[in-house]
């Protein structure tokens, strides 16, 4: 759909599209006569930004379990939760994003929801 609005040069069109490097998304921006119009600027993906965002995570992982509404549905989970493989792929797949780190929070905390099959489901979706 934006391929024809990108290349008609008398359309006065600006977008801005936010994304996650994605490979596929990638390869579409780098084709040209496309890649001419675009302008791609890169978020810090910096290791201190990952440092933070993991830290970010932990606190929000341990507030959880600190939270007397999660103690019987976490009281059986093996901790360290999440593991240090699991808090790896996580930072991971944030990108250096820290919306993303904050929407994993709130998905696993979401009060209506088991926090482990919520985490599971994150592990397991296809990012």
């Amino acid at each position: 759909m934006l391929n024809p609005l990108l290349l008609e040069k008398s359309i006065l069109l600006r977008l801005l599209i936010s994304s996650r490097p994605e490979a596929h998304i990638q390869r579409f921006f780098d084709m040209d006569p496309i890649k001419a119009s675009c302008i791609s600027i890169h978020l810090d993906t910096s290791l201190q930004l990952s440092d933070d965002i993991r830290s970010f995570l932990e606190n929000g992982f341990a507030d959880m379990l600190q939270d007397s509404d999660f103690s019987y549905a976490l009281s059986t989970v093996p901790r360290p939760w999440p593991s240090a493989s699991c808090m790896d792929k996580l930072v991971q797949k944030s990108f250096g994003q820290f919306l993303y780190a904050s929407t994993v929070l709130k998905y696993v905390g979401d009060p209506d929801c088991h926090p482990v099959d919520q985490l599971t489901n994150i592990m397991e979706a296809n990012t």
